[in-house]
C-alpha cells in the first residue's frame, strides 16, 4: 500500500531542503599571479558555471515536480483504500489533521520549487525575517568573533542579521567551551536560524583580545573564501542598491571591503532601540577580505589590531571602502618632527579602486548600561570574580572612572560628524530579562538586592562623571583628532593620539595619583 500522503510529502520536502543545503562551487583558490592578473576576482568560467547551475536546478525542479505528481496519484489511491477500513469519527479527525499538515507542507515545497527560477534555492522564515533569506551562493563567507555569556542577551539579532545578508558559517571563540560554556553553546544552538547556517565553537586558550586574528593557530581553522572580522555588537549595513554580500561581490567586486564605524550608544538601564538609529562616525571600522589575501601567521602587536586586515606583502588586492590607516596628522609634530604625516603608521595603505561605498558597520558600542556592567566586570563563565562592583564604585569620583565608562560619557556627549543609520528594519533586539539577570550575577555581590544597589550606584557615578565632562566639552575641551583616531590603543601616549589619552591628560593631574583610576582596559574597550 502506498505511503500516507503526509509522510511522502515530508520526505519530498526534506529532499528538497537537502538539495538546497548542497553548496554550489566556490571560487577556486588561485595561485599567486602577476599583479595585472591578481586583481581578477571572478573566474572567467563564472558565466558558464552559472549556466550549469541554472540547468541543474531546472532539472531538479522538473524532477521534484514529476515526483510530486506521482506522490499525489499514489496518495489518492491510498486515501481511497484507507477510508474503507477506518471508522467515520477517526477518518474525519485524521483527514482534517492531514489536510492541514500537507497544505502547509505543499506551500513550503512550492516556495522551494519556485526559488529555482532565480538559479539558487533560498530559505525564508517570516517569524524572524522580513525578507527571504539569501541563497547558498558562491563564494562562501564566514564571520569569526569572540563570544561570552555577556553577549547572550544580544546574540540572536546579531546572528540573524549576518545570516540575512549571506553569511553561512560562524566561528565562535572562547576558552574551554565544553568545560565552562555549555549554557552559552546551548543558547546559541537554540537560536532560530536557516538550516544552512553552521556554528563552529573554537576552544582557544590564548585568544588575543585586541587582535583576535593573530591568535595562534586561528587561521588554520578557516576554509571559506571570504572572512569577516567583527564583534557581536557590530552589524554590516549594506548600501541600498544591494541586499546581500553576494550581490555586493557580483556588482562591485573586490578583495577587501572596509566599512567605517557608525557609533550607536545608549547609557540607559532600559533603552528602546529602533530603526533608524542616530549616532556619529567613529574610527576606524571593520573589514571583509578574501582569505587567500591574508597572512596565515599574523604577527602580534599590530596598531589598531583587528581593524586592519593582515594582508600578505606579496598580494595586490582590489579594495573598496575607506581603507586608510595613515594619519592626516603627525603625533610627533609637537616635537618639531615630521615622521608620519602623509604616511601610514598603522598598516599598508591600499587605496580604493573606486569611490563606491560598501556600507558601514552599525556599532552598538554600548547597548545599555547593563551592557556596561557586563563588560566592565568582564563577565565570562569560568573566570573568577576579581572584585565586587560595589568595591569598584567606592573608588569612583566625578573625575575618576574606569576607561570604558569614561569613553561612554564622551561618546554620549560628542556631536561631531553625526550620522543616521537607516537599515530599513530594526537591527538590535535585547532579551532584557536575561540581560538584567546576567548583570546582577556579574556584580559578584552576595544578593540580588545588593547587586541592584551596586548597579544603581555605578550608574549614578557615571552620570556625575558625564555631567562634569560635558561642562569641559561645552567649554571647548575636545580630543584634537577624534574621529580620525581611535578611542584607545594598547597603551596611553603623551601625544594625545586617542580619546583615552585626552581623558587621562584632562584628569590625571586633578586626581593627583601616580596611576589614574581611568585605567587601561583594552580587552573591554577598543575591541568592543
Amino acid at each position: 500500500m502506498a505511503a500516507p500522503r503526509g509522510v511522502v510529502l515530508r520526505l519530498l520536502l526534506a529532499l528538497a531542503v537537502g538539495c538546497s543545503a548542497f553548496q554550489l562551487p566556490r571560487f577556486e583558490e588561485e595561485a599567486p599571479q602577476a599583479a595585472d592578473q591578481s586583481n581578477d576576482l571572478l573566474d572567467s568560467n563564472a558565466p558558464q558555471q552559472r549556466q550549469e547551475e541554472e540547468a541543474s536546478l531546472s532539472l531538479l525542479g522538473e524532477a521534484v515536480e514529476a515526483q510530486k505528481i506521482e506522490v499525489e496519484r499514489h496518495a489518492e489511491a491510498a486515501a481511497s483504500s484507507d477510508s474503507s477500513t477506518t471508522s467515520a469519527s477517526t477518518s474525519a479527525s485524521t483527514s482534517s489533521q492531514s489536510e492541514a499538515g500537507t497544505g502547509a507542507e505543499a506551500e513550503a515545497l512550492e516556495a522551494i520549487l519556485n526559488s529555482s527560477s532565480n538559479s539558487n534555492l533560498s530559505f525564508s522564515n517570516d517569524s524572524i525575517y522580513d525578507s527571504p533569506m539569501p541563497s547558498l551562493r558562491s563564494p562562501s563567507i564566514a564571520v569569526f568573533t569572540r563570544v561570552t555569556e555577556a553577549d547572550m542577551p544580544y546574540v540572536t539579532s546579531f546572528f540573524q542579521h549576518w545570516a540575512r545578508i549571506g553569511v553561512t558559517k560562524f566561528y565562535l571563540m572562547n576558552s574551554k567551551f565544553e568545560e565552562h560554556h555549555k549554557e552559552l553553546m546551548e543558547y546559541i544552538q537554540a537560536i532560530e536560524m536557516p538550516p544552512s547556517n553552521v556554528f563552529e565553537f573554537l576552544s582557544l586558550d590564548n585568544i588575543v583580545h585586541t587582535d583576535p586574528i593573530s591568535t595562534p593557530g586561528l587561521m588554520d581553522y578557516f576554509t571559506e573564501d571570504f572572512l569577516v572580522n567583527v564583534d557581536v555588537d557590530e552589524y554590516w549595513v549594506l548600501p541600498s542598491d544591494v541586499k546581500t554580500i553576494h550581490d555586493l561581490l557580483e556588482g562591485h567586486p573586490a578583495d577587501i571591503y572596509y566599512m567605517r564605524w557608525a557609533m550607536l550608544i545608549s547609557d540607559s538601564l532600559d533603552p528602546e532601540w529602533s530603526n533608524p538609529y542616530r549616532g556619529h562616525w567613529g574610527f576606524p571600522g571593520k573589514w571583509m577580505a578574501r582569505r587567500d589575501m591574508l597572512k596565515t601567521q599574523v604577527e602580534k602587536g599590530r596598531f589598531f589590531g583587528h581593524h586592519i586586515p593582515p594582508v600578505k606583502t606579496t598580494s595586490n588586492p582590489q579594495v573598496l571602502g575607506d581603507y586608510t590607516y595613515g594619519l592626516a596628522w603627525d603625533p610627533f609634530e609637537s616635537l618639531g618632527l615630521n615622521m608620519f604625516k602623509g604616511k601610514s603608521m598603522f598598516g599598508r595603505e591600499l587605496p580604493a579602486y573606486d569611490d563606491y561605498n560598501p556600507g558601514l558597520i552599525a556599532h552598538f558600542w554600548c547597548r545599555s548600561f547593563y551592557d556596561m556592567v557586563l563588560k566592565t566586570q568582564r563577565y565570562n563563565k569560568g573566570e573568577t570574580c576579581t572584585a565586587t562592583l560595589s568595591a569598584t564604585v567606592a573608588n569612583l569620583t566625578d573625575t575618576a572612572v574606569p576607561d570604558r565608562v569614561g569613553a561612554l560619557a564622551f561618546l554620549m556627549i560628542s556631536d561631531r560628524e553625526p550620522v543616521v543609520v537607516d537599515a530599513g528594519h530594526d537591527l538590535l533586539f535585547i532579551d532584557k530579562d536575561l540581560e538584567k539577570k546576567l548583570a546582577l550575577e556579574a556584580t559578584c555581590e552576595d544578593s540580588d538586592e545588593a547587586a541592584l544597589q551596586s548597579i544603581e550606584s555605578f550608574h549614578d557615578s557615571y552620570l556625575a562623571f558625564e555631567e562634569r565632562l560635558n561642562k569641559e566639552m561645552l567649554a571647548g575641551n575636545y580630543p584634537e583628532h577624534w574621529p580620525q583616531t581611535g578611542l584607545t590603543m594598547d597603551t596611553h601616549t603623551n601625544f594625545n593620539m586617542t580619546v583615552m589619552d585626552w581623558l587621562h591628560h584632562l584628569y590625571d593631574n586633578e586626581n593627583d595619583t601616580a596611576t589614574s583610576t581611568l585605567t587601561v582596559d583594552t580587552s573591554t574597550l577598543d575591541g568592543d
